[in-house]
């Protein structure tokens, strides 16, 4: 037990100094590149924060428990809408754009549905992977389209005409930053893998709930400097972009495995209300903020999810 107390607290620390390390990257990446922050956050930080649940899911995909590889994604995606961003508006005002981010938000609703297709009304049949591997493939294509399109339009605005030393300095501290996120959200997942088996969790449970939190960890982190720096383009993107990554490239190269799953028809209920409220809310307020007592329904869904999930396992 105290092997796996310090392993987490290692785990926790390595994750802090990555995840500051990592905003203070995307900044000077969206200096250098003269992307949206938004963009930035949908694609580099998306796919940098989704690496512990690539590892977690496909490795237990690989491994045939397929249970723990779908709980994992699915849950990670109710652990960042739900909690991640409640919490994120909680602690700042969430403006939201008028073009990308609804544009955004759709392709993630579509995704979840198309999951919920995939596992729940089909048994999670292999040969849908390769499509959901084609869309995390055309999602980035998008995004990057958009942020040339931005460069000349919409964002044109808020770059100057060069990005300097610092910003080049900052782009390898996204790199550096991404491998931190990777091993720190790993070292994590870890030990809290073998917390539950001390505990005697099953591992449809243990992906739902407790690796949904830790591999979601680089997320929360992000969101929390985010908002330190007054970047709240890069907490939507990275929330809505996390999940897309989620759905179409972990879900897609898990997927290749094959494998039923026994989640319940409420957790499926959770993960497509997540969706659904995110979508709403980025809809319903498109130019403006996102009032705080968003923040406590959010937070309540969460804690609803959580409870829920203890009583079907326990049950």
């Amino acid at each position: 037990m105290v092997e796996i107390v310090l392993g987490l607290a290692a785990g926790f620390v390595i994750l802090l100094v990555s995840s500051e390390v990592f905003v203070r990257g995307a900044i000077g990446l969206v200096k250098l590149l003269h992307w949206s922050p938004l963009v930035v956050g949908m694609t580099i930080m998306a796919i940098g924060t989704s690496m512990p649940e690539l590892v977690v899911s496909v490795w237990s995909a690989f491994k045939g428990d397929t249970g723990l590889a779908v709980g994992n994604i699915v849950g990670s995606n109710i652990v960042n809408i739900f909690l991640i961003f409640g919490l994120g508006i909680a602690l700042g005002k969430i403006r939201i754009g008028m073009t990308k981010t609804p544009k955004n938000v759709l392709m993630m609703l579509v995704a979840t549905i198309g999951y919920v297709i995939w596992y729940y009304g089909w048994g999670g049949n292999p040969g849908w992977a390769i499509y959901f591997l084609a869309g995390a493939v055309v999602f980035t294509f998008l995004e990057i389209d958009w942020a040339m399109w931005g460069q000349k339009h919409e964002d044109a605005g808020m770059f100057s005409k060069k990005a300097g030393k610092s910003g080049r300095g900052s782009a390898w501290m996204l790199v550096i930053a991404i491998v931190g996120v990777a091993i720190g959200g790993i070292v994590v997942v870890k030990y809290i893998q073998q917390l539950s088996l001390i505990l005697g969790w099953t591992s449809t449970f243990l992906g739902l709930t407790l690796s949904a939190i830790a591999t979601s960890m680089p997320e929360l982190l992000v969101t929390v400097f985010s908002e330190k720096e007054h970047q709240d383009k890069l907490v939507v993107g990275n929330i809505v972009g996390s999940n897309v990554y989620n759905l179409l490239l972990v879900g897609g190269l898990a997927g290749l495995f094959g494998g039923r799953t026994s989640l319940a028809g409420v957790d499926w209920v959770f993960f497509l209300a997540a969706a659904v409220l995110a979508a709403g809310l980025v809809l319903g307020y498109r130019g403006r903020s996102i009032p705080r007592w968003w923040a406590g329904v959010m937070l309540a869904a969460f804690i609803g999810y959580i409870v829920t999930s203890a009583i079907l396992s326990a049950g």
